[in-house]
């Protein structure tokens, strides 16, 4: 049963790291994205893919939709849906800003957007991706931090079983003392 808890625990521990690892971002990477609509998820072309940690501008084509979605990540993280009339305005712009971080792997923390609309139909919206860095964190401190707490703790642990196993030896001993101290109800004399 053990080595099937073991097993279990390597593959949990494998199939986080590797997700973690895959969510990692260098500067200029393009990150995942799809165009959702109400019936449909598609692919988008590369070239208006956003680069991790670049600022960009791009355009789309109005497809013949009401409203859409833009998915990064996998899914990961969709933005809300956004329609492309609203009353006699139409769509012209959706600024997305994404707040990453590049310590230690590059990620993204956060992601929002705003649109903006015009009079008058158009056969294209532009999407501009504005990319903010998170300010830098030293994981060191953190890392001291979490050590000392890690060794403080393990000696609370230490000491608890050590008196533990002092009470266990001075129970056995008075209960051997109180039988003769033959052990466990034996006496020196032999019947």
């Amino acid at each position: 049963m053990s080595v099937y808890c073991c097993r279990l625990l390597l593959v949990a521990f494998v199939s986080v790291s590797s997700w973690w690892q895959s969510n990692a971002y260098r500067v200029g990477d393009a990150i995942r994205m799809t165009y959702q609509t109400p019936t449909e998820t598609l692919d988008v072309l590369r070239m208006q893919r956003p680069l991790f940690g670049i600022s960009s501008y791009t355009k789309f084509d109005v497809e013949d939709v009401n409203r859409f979605s833009l998915v990064f990540e996998d899914g990961i993280r969709p933005l809300p849906w956004i329609d492309i009339a609203q009353g006699s305005q139409y769509l012209e712009q959706v600024k997305i800003t994404f707040v990453y971080s590049k310590s230690g792997d590059g990620t993204i923390e956060h992601m929002s957007s705003q649109t903006t609309y015009s009079n008058g139909p158009s056969q294209m919206f532009s999407v501009e991706y504005e990319w903010i860095e998170e300010a830098p964190v030293d994981l060191t401190i953190g890392v001291g931090i979490m050590m000392l707490l890690t060794t403080i703790t393990s000696l609370v642990f230490l000491i608890q079983a050590c008196r533990i196993i002092e009470k266990e030896d001075g129970a056995t001993d008075g209960h051997q003392m109180q039988y003769g101290g033959g052990g466990y109800g034996m006496s020196h004399k032999s019947y």
